[in-house]
């Protein structure tokens, strides 16, 4: 069975740039940070896993909670005719729990793209959270950003919060999401807003809001443009 279909970014020499010039800004960072010797972090011994995931997947990503246990997710193609969002989490005993699914549906209802990965990532209270990109018009590119909550380790799912409000078909991607305290979800993402608004600049901006327990959205705004 073949992994999931994969469409190709438009803005890969731009955002490939960025990239870089992000890789370049974290290796400044970490040696102006005042170390006086060039000893390098050591990160460990090394070790194969296994991974749960099966033959038809794609899109792997790792994240780290705050009690130290690792999240991974990724895409899945289930039968014929489905797509998933799978999320496993890593005990310290090395091993991972059951896979879940936190969204399933037909392959033309989500935007899978080579460089825009789903996430999940743990809270401080043990809550799941994971984000995926949905289409949201005819468009190649036009999808936006869904966010949903698991409060019993992935087993159920809330209704995802869309936390852009724009409702233009558009570019929303490119998400990291953080734990922003007091059960807040704080989202970053990359906005294609302005290249469907008539008369626009068209430029990406960079936006991030937050959402609530409660599927609220809060303090929406510009981020960087």
């Amino acid at each position: 069975m073949p992994a999931p279909a994969i469409v190709p970014s438009p803005h890969r020499p731009r955002r490939a740039a960025a990239l870089a010039i992000a890789g370049a800004a974290l290796a400044l960072a970490a040696c102006q940070r005042g170390d006086s010797d060039d000893t390098v972090p050591s990160v460990g011994t090394v070790r194969r896993s296994g991974s749960p995931a099966g033959s038809a997947s794609a899109m792997p990503r790792l994240t780290l909670g705050a009690d130290g246990r690792v999240v991974f997710s990724w895409l899945e193609r289930t039968g014929d005719t489905s797509i998933a969002l799978r999320t496993v989490s890593r005990d310290a005993a090395g091993l991972w729990d059951w896979p879940h699914d936190v969204t399933r549906g037909a392959p033309s209802a989500y935007f899978v793209n080579w460089a825009d990965f789903p996430s999940a990532i743990r809270l401080a209270d043990g809550t799941l959270v994971a984000h995926w990109l949905a289409r949201e018009g005819r468009g190649t590119y036009a999808y936006g950003v869904r966010i949903a909550r698991s409060s019993d380790s992935g087993a159920t799912w809330s209704a995802p919060v869309t936390p852009h409000t724009d409702g233009l078909e558009a570019e929303h991607g490119f998400v990291s999401l953080w734990d922003a305290g007091n059960g807040d979800v704080g989202a970053v993402w990359l906005d294609g807003r302005k290249s469907a608004m008539p008369d626009s600049t068209r430029e990406m901006t960079l936006r991030t809001a937050r959402t609530t327990a409660a599927r609220r959205r809060r303090r929406p705004r510009v981020a960087g443009a």
